[in-house]
């Protein structure tokens, strides 16, 4: 058997996304998850408040977006005061753009809690489950919290009867809870 070249593989790679150009994306396929499995994937999970988004192009044909992220609390992980993660996809000021079904969109200003997966060798993170391992926390005009996801963009091979649902989210402190429990099933996998 012969061993395929990096530049046989490459155009073979390339045309394939040529043809996937022509094509409009609507869903990624994932696994419905609860905040419980979430938190037992995620490499790192962390609430915090964007501060600044901005679409780059490291090199030709790849483009990602970099969000600059104050945190606030750390459920999955370590701390770090100002965080900087990059997700593929994006769109350029000219126009040129890269999407990807079921990835989510971080706005300046808004507090999210991020499930993210282990930084690839390219410094890209994923959200775990795509969308769902990014929920927006909003604050209640009476002071109370919510945590609100979306599944736009996302088709499901199974349902969690724990997952956020999309509109009114789930109670904040109740998520919490829900976090904790995954990150105690974390340790107990650990430990097997």
């Amino acid at each position: 058997m012969r061993p395929i070249h990096g530049a046989a593989l490459a155009a073979a790679v390339c045309a394939a996304l040529c043809a996937l150009r022509t094509h409009e994306v609507r869903a990624g396929t994932v696994l419905r998850l609860g905040l419980s499995d979430l938190a037992e994937r995620a490499d790192t999970a962390f609430e915090g408040r964007v501060v600044q988004a901005r679409v780059l192009e490291p090199f030709a044909g790849r483009i990602e977006t970099e969000y600059t992220i104050l945190e606030q609390a750390v459920h999955v992980g370590g701390a770090c005061a100002v965080r900087v993660v990059r997700f593929p996809g994006g769109v350029l000021p000219d126009g040129r753009g890269l999407a990807i079904a079921g990835m989510p969109s971080l706005a300046p200003g808004e507090d999210v809690l991020l499930f993210l997966s282990r930084e690839s060798a390219q410094g890209l993170r994923m959200p775990v489950g795509l969308a769902q391992g990014a929920l927006r926390v909003l604050t209640l005009p009476d002071g109370a919290k919510r945590l609100v996801g979306s599944s736009a963009g996302l088709r499901f091979a199974s349902a969690a009867a724990t997952a956020v649902p999309d509109g009114p989210g789930v109670d904040y402190v109740a998520g919490l809870a829900e976090i904790a429990a995954g990150v105690a099933a974390r340790g107990t996998e650990a430990r097997r």
